[in-house]
């Protein structure tokens, strides 16, 4: 069974959260099971990727860098070949940035900026992932994922995504930490999935990968009756049909729905902090758990 695993941006950006990540990581490990990794952006990240090119250019690209640097030295991750790694990525983003600067209507090198978000979470969680004996290897998004150029809400181009997925990911040795939310046109351009565009990713390799299922992890107990902060107590829904979730709409985003729904594939939203709180999301006919 392959595990596919979504953390979002909230639990990777969370250093108390991100080696509970780690934790569930070794779990599966531990049962036999095949983890795979699908990250997001640290929290914020995306928002201010997409500022860049404002008048305050300079102090939003140094709280991006500021932010990774920190995460880094957090996880006690400082060595020569992260730090090589990210500087690569610091000076690509500058070049880019140029780019955008001389051309301020090319929606590609909006895209190509949004990107980095997860370029960078899914180097970082990587090494926290080796730094903990975990044998992982990075896999960019872009590899994996051929899309249209509609740049900021690409469609999947679906057959030819599932056969570059099963080609590499079936029979690779390492743990796969994949960059979500990225992809890449026929020509070669970087494009970006759109909202929950994580979610989609975590959908698809799912879909390639047969059999398996994705958890979503969040930081609350599954999907609740109403807002926590609001109604108390709410209470936990332990089973939505695909359509209800579609219907609801915050649980997961339209196109990994449409993905999941497609080839039956069970998906958990589930608790990071305790995954018996979960959520299953799957054909009307399972029993209302």
């Amino acid at each position: 069974m392959r595990i596919i695993n979504k953390f979002g941006g909230e639990i990777i950006s969370n250093p108390h959260l991100a080696n509970l990540a780690v934790k569930r990581i070794k779990e599966q490990l531990e049962r036999n099971q095949k983890p795979v990794v699908v990250v997001s952006a640290l929290a914020g990240i995306t928002d201010k990727l997409g500022e860049l090119g404002s008048k305050k250019d300079q102090k939003i690209f140094a709280q991006i860098i500021k932010e990774h640097e920190k995460w880094i030295k957090i996880h006690n991750l400082e060595n020569e070949n992260l730090r090589r790694k990210a500087e690569n990525l610091k000076k690509e983003l500058e070049n880019d940035l140029m780019k955008v600067k001389e051309n301020k209507e090319s929606l590609s090198l909006k895209d190509k900026i949004l990107a980095y978000g997860e370029k960078w979470s899914s180097l970082l969680f990587t090494q926290l992932l080796v730094r903990n004996e975990i044998e992982a290897e990075l896999i960019k998004g872009e590899e994996l994922i051929i899309t249209d150029e509609n740049f900021g809400d690409a469609n999947i181009l679906y057959q030819e995504s599932l056969r570059i997925i099963k080609s590499k990911l079936k029979n690779i040795s390492q743990l796969p930490v994949i960059s979500g939310f990225i992809g890449k046109s026929k020509h070669g351009k970087t494009t970006t999935l759109g909202r929950g565009g994580s979610d989609t990713t975590a959908c698809l390799v799912c879909a390639g990968l047969k059999p398996s299922k994705v958890i979503l992890w969040k930081n609350v107990p599954g999907v609740l009756s109403a807002d926590p902060k609001i109604v108390n107590p709410a209470k936990l829904i332990k089973f939505l049909s695909y359509e209800k979730a579609e219907k609801i709409g915050k649980v997961i985003h339209n196109k990994g729905i449409r993905l999941i729904k497609r080839k039956g594939i069970e998906i958990e939203v589930a608790y990071i902090l305790d995954p018996q709180q979960k959520t299953i999301i799957g054909k009307n006919n399972l029993n209302n758990l």
